[in-house]
């Protein structure tokens, strides 16, 4: 039976919705609290006290933003994302699974709905008017160039040809020569769409569905009503498809698999021929936490797609960013395989032989048992038969011997007994008359029977059908006489008569013994036919679950073999000693341990009941099986983790900031002057003052190590890896003019050059993917490449982990000294327990600002990578302008001559002018990264330095009425902080936002998340307390990284 039941939400749910209520109630509070602060300000009550305080909550407010945690799916066409998208969202049918080329050409965004009202909205996104024209610029080059070849749909022409009539149905093969760019531009029906957006709202996702279908489906000729752009012609623009024109879509609902901030983004790719739409795909790339790679299961093994990885400059792309490790391969329809095939691929893995061995058995002993039913059932028949014709034999003997006992009496006289072989003309006839009676006939001639009823004329056909005339005889028939047998007496047939009613007693019961082991074989037989589909099934789903396990091994070996494939091209390129037998270096744990998914979008839908009255194959019977409930919850982790940093750190800034505000407003005048008659007061303030100062200076040390990485590993090497860029170009450039029969290195048709140059060297055909800077920079790359990914990503890493635990054993010989600073002070435990909890909060605190210098630079490295090949685009803009529009005879000679004089003239410069830009702009960014550390840090370690000082009352001024006056209202605003604190999972009325309120319902993980999010803090007592607590949150630092 399908298992169809709702999951409860996970604890990492649970978590999420607590910290969410927490985020939620924590930015009520400080608002509230902000608006007394200004409030005092505006009285001129200490403006130069409080505007600090209100610049903090500012602060921490702005960073409480609602978590976006982006996953980019790619995959080929039929790869079956949008049927595994529709499956995530749990709905039938949100994104269009028919509009194959809509769906390769438009970025599509779908998050979590967070607004009121309806739960389904969309927002279509069209491009602006000056990307249309130069696309059509780009596409009627490409037609014009090879007018010939449009009727060829896979040639440059012919997709371009598509595209454009795609939007301008009118043109036709014929007059496309005419066309104009301005012409087509001035079209009321496309121009009144372009730089514009679209935004529908609807109650469920087939309804929104069904109205962003006839925008971006190219398969159905759909109009579009100008009632839809606030048009007020209620006529229709007949059969125009308006998918090329849409630079986006963004849907938004309230799917469960979105509630933790998770974002799915159906990437198309980056080699788009709109550059608008190239742009955001490239963009979303940039910013993914998780990397979908979608591949049908077949497919994802015997294409080695985990090897190749969507080519090599998308895989080098991914390992210079960092991300390889954030990749996941989705295997989709799982449920596609055929058995026999499965058994012979699967026959050699022991584990699968072992888990099958009991289905194999069932197999042989029901082949046994249905053999043994078939034969039973067989002999029954026979049984039957044969006690029925026995018993019709007694029975006309028997009626025969009646007649003649009749006879016999009316006689007086000896009867000879009756003929048997008259006897059995008269079965035979009596057989051949049952074969036409109505309750024989056969279920086809009941078929034809009813169809002739009802077929046209009613009554006329009925009545044309003779009736079967009946095999009973209206009056007894004779009985013939055996002559040759000795007459019997009416004594002798009575006693004969009875002998044959007891021998036909007996034929009854026989047939009815017959009959009956006849019914039971039958019932056997169907018993046998409800168990043969249960083994069916259970040996269907061991193939796909066996399958699924060997794809996932077989993918991570693939992945490796890729990695393996990268490193042995980067050392061949940049070791002397390279040696092609020994195994390249590679990351193994990021392969061993990339996550592979294997699922059935279909089998999934079907046991949600959303393909009613569809036949569908999938033989699953419960949802874990389909893959889809693993890949929702993978989904949600992802979002969830991100949530629960975000958030912790909020919470943790707010309590802090709170804190500090509670002990400047209990500070007292009377408390501030009786300590600072203490003679210690002076040595507590320098020890407070040098933990200040070791904590900056520690981190100032970290940006110029962090500095010196960068200079000595990235810069250094790129005016080496330019003047080889420079060297190899010309090599490069000879490869794209060879010719494309070439049987080593394959060139370029014409007009495949001539696409790629008016795209300014970027074009994607069905066939491959061109990028002439790419190529181009092949040979800088691999040498950046080598130390790339290991500066940005382990090295400034590393050295973000060493200054933190450096901070924290200076902070905690620190703790040390203030504790007896305390006790000598008397102070009450609460206090204590404050000192040791805001310590905590300092030492998150640091935590947080090294994450988001990382997070900066993480982002900053990769603006910065992607700047080499836009700078190469730049410097060959001239040469490719200059290619596409040579035409006539010799054209491509002459555009292969432009394009080596141009890179000939240009390969010792351009390669120098990439590198310098890209110094620049990590220069920038590490000036910008070293200053907001500071800035920060400093911000942090005087509040922390003033929060010491309050603990022991160390306030060397005097305090005015309007300040102790502040303090009181401060400090009652502060008690009702706290309460509202408490009684966030004490209270069971919480006023939360209504989408969070929808987003689970209470259970016992989400009680047990509340009371584990919500316990007092703990100090890190110990410095063995405290290395543990960095080993757990930070990666440990490579030795060879080491400062």
């Amino acid at each position: 039976m399908a298992d169809n039941t709702s999951q409860t939400p996970s604890l990492e749910d649970a978590s999420s919705f607590v910290l969410n209520a927490t985020t939620f109630r924590a930015q009520q509070v400080l608002a509230k609290l902000q608006q007394q602060l200004e409030n005092a300000e505006q009285l001129q009550l200490q403006s130069h006290i409080l505007a600090p305080w209100i610049k903090q909550i500012d602060t921490v407010v702005a960073k409480s933003g609602n978590t976006r945690v982006i996953i980019g799916i790619v995959g080929a066409t039929g790869s079956g994302k949008s049927s595994i998208i529709n499956a995530l969202l749990g709905e039938k049918q949100v994104i269009p699974t028919n509009c194959m080329r809509a769906c390769t050409a438009v970025v599509t965004e779908i998050s979590y709905n967070d607004q009121p009202g309806l739960p389904w909205r969309a927002v279509i996104e069209f491009i602006s008017p000056e990307a249309w024209r130069k696309e059509l610029d780009i596409l009627l080059g490409d037609v014009n160039t090879a007018a010939g070849s449009i009727h060829d749909e896979d040639s440059e022409a012919g997709i371009a040809f598509s595209k454009i009539t795609a939007v301008y149905p009118s043109i036709s093969k014929k007059n496309i020569s005419e066309a104009e760019v301005e012409t087509l531009m001035q079209k009321e029906e496309v121009s009144n769409y372009l730089g514009t957006a679209l935004q529908f709202f609807e109650a469920t996702s087939e309804q929104l569905h069904n109205r962003i279908l006839r925008y971006i489906d190219s398969k159905e000729k759909v109009g579009v009503h100008y009632a839809d752009i606030g048009w007020s012609s209620s006529r229709e623009m007949d059969n125009i498809e308006y998918w090329p024109l849409i630079s986006r879509v963004c849907i938004y609902g309230k799917a469960p698999v979105l509630r933790t901030g998770c974002v799915l983004v159906d990437l198309p790719g980056v080699a788009d021929s709109n550059s608008a739409r190239a742009a955001i795909a490239k963009s979303y790339l940039k910013n993914c936490a998780a990397l979908w790679v979608m591949a049908p299961i077949i497919r994802a093994v015997d294409d080695r797609t985990a090897r190749h990885l969507l080519g090599e400059g998308f895989k080098r792309q991914l390992h210079r960013d960092g991300t390889l490790s954030r990749i996941r391969f989705v295997c989709s329809k799982s449920d596609e395989i055929v058995i026999r095939e499965a058994r012979r691929e699967l026959d050699h893995i022991q584990d699968f032989v072992d888990g099958v061995a009991h289905i194999d058995l069932a197999k042989t002993n029901f082949a046994k048992d249905l053999n043994a039913a078939n034969l039973g059932l067989a002999q029954a028949k026979r049984d039957l038969q044969d006690a029925k014709e026995r018993h019709a034999r007694i029975y006309k003997e028997e009626q025969a011997y009646r007649q003649l006992r009749n006879l016999a009496a009316s006689t007086k006289s000896p009867i000879h007994p009756p003929s048997l072989t008259d006897l059995a003309k008269k079965r035979r006839n009596d057989e051949d008359n049952a074969m036409e009676s109505p309750t024989k006939r056969t279920r086809f001639d009941n078929y034809l029977s009813r169809a002739s009823q009802s077929s046209p004329g009613g009554d006329e056909a009925s009545a044309s059908v003779k009736p079967v005339p009946s095999t009973v005889p209206a009056t007894p028939q004779p009985v013939v006489q055996d002559l040759s047998k000795p007459g019997m007496t009416v004594a002798a047939i009575t006693t004969k008569i009875v002998e044959l009613s007891q021998a036909r007693s007996a034929a009854r019961s026989e047939k009815d013994e017959a009959k009956g082991r006849k019914e039971n074989y039958t019932n056997e037989l169907e018993e046998l036919k409800m168990l043969e589909e249960e083994i069916l099934a259970r040996e269907w789903s061991a193939c796909v679950l066996g399958r699924n396990k060997y794809t996932t091994s077989s993918i991570q070996a693939d992945f490796a073999f890729g990695l393996q494939d990268l490193a042995r091209d980067d050392a061949q390129e940049n070791d002397e000693n390279f040696d092609p037998s020994e195994e390249p270096e590679t990351d193994t744990y990021v392969a061993s341990s990339l996550p592979v998914f294997c699922v059935s979008s279909q089998g999934y839908q079907k046991l949600q009941g959303h393909l009613e009255g569809e036949q569908v194959a999938s033989r699953f019977s419960n949802l874990a099986d389909t893959g889809v409930p693993a890949l929702q919850q993978h989904a949600r982790k992802i979002g969830a983790d991100q949530m629960l940093a975000d958030e912790e750190a909020f919470t943790n800034d707010a309590r802090r900031l709170l804190t500090s505000l509670r002990l400047w407003s209990t500070c007292t005048e009377e408390a501030a002057a009786s300590y600072f008659r203490d003679a210690d007061a002076k040595d507590a303030v320098s020890v407070i003052d040098e933990l200040v100062q070791d904590i900056k200076n520690r981190f100032q040390t970290t940006c110029t190590s962090i500095q010196g990485v960068v200079d000595n590993r990235t810069f250094r090497i790129l005016p080496i890896a330019s003047n080889t860029a420079g060297d190899r170009a010309m090599i490069t450039v000879e490869r794209w003019g060879k010719s494309p029969k070439d049987p080593v290195e394959p060139g370029l048709y014409y007009g495949t050059f001539k696409a790629v140059c008016r795209r300014d060297g970027t074009y994607t055909n069905p066939r491959r993917a061109y990028n002439f800077g790419e190529d181009l920079l092949k040979p800088l790359m691999q040498k950046v490449d080598v130390h790339w990914n290991s500066v940005f990503d382990t090295a400034l890493k590393g050295r973000f982990t060493n200054a933190l635990r450096d901070c924290a054993e200076k902070l905690e010989n620190f703790k040390g000294s203030f504790r007896n600073i305390l006790k000598t002070r008397c102070a009450s435990e609460d206090t204590k327990t404050m000192f040791e909890d805001q310590s905590v909060r300092f030492v998150k605190s640091l935590h947080r600002i090294s994450k988001d210098a990382g997070k900066v630079i993480d982002m900053e490295q990769k603006e910065a990578n992607r700047l080499f090949e836009e700078c190469i685009e730049v410097a060959m803009k001239s040469a490719y302008r200059a290619c596409a529009e040579e035409c006539g005879t010799g054209a491509y000679a002459r555009m292969k001559a432009e394009m080596r004089q141009h890179v000939q003239g240009n390969r010792e410069t351009m390669f120098l002018q990439a590198a310098d830009r890209v110094r620049t702009e990590l220069e920038a960014m590490l000036t910008k990264v070293e200053t907001t550390i500071q800035e920060e840090v400093d911000e942090l370690c005087s509040g922390f330095r003033q929060d010491c000082l309050n603990f022991i009352s160390s306030n060397s001024r005097e305090f005015t009425e309007l300040e102790e006056s502040c303090q009181k209202d401060i400090l009652a605003a502060l008690d009702e902080v706290d309460t509202d604190f408490c009684s966030l999972t004490t209270s069971k009325d919480i006023n939360l936002d209504p989408t969070l309120q929808q987003a689970f319902q209470p259970d016992e993980e989400v009680a047990m998340a509340a009371q584990e999010m919500n316990r007092p803090e703990t100090p890190l007592g110990t410095s063995e307390e405290q290395m543990m607590f960095f080993e757990e949150e930070m990666e440990p630092l490579e030795d060879d990284f080491s400062d």
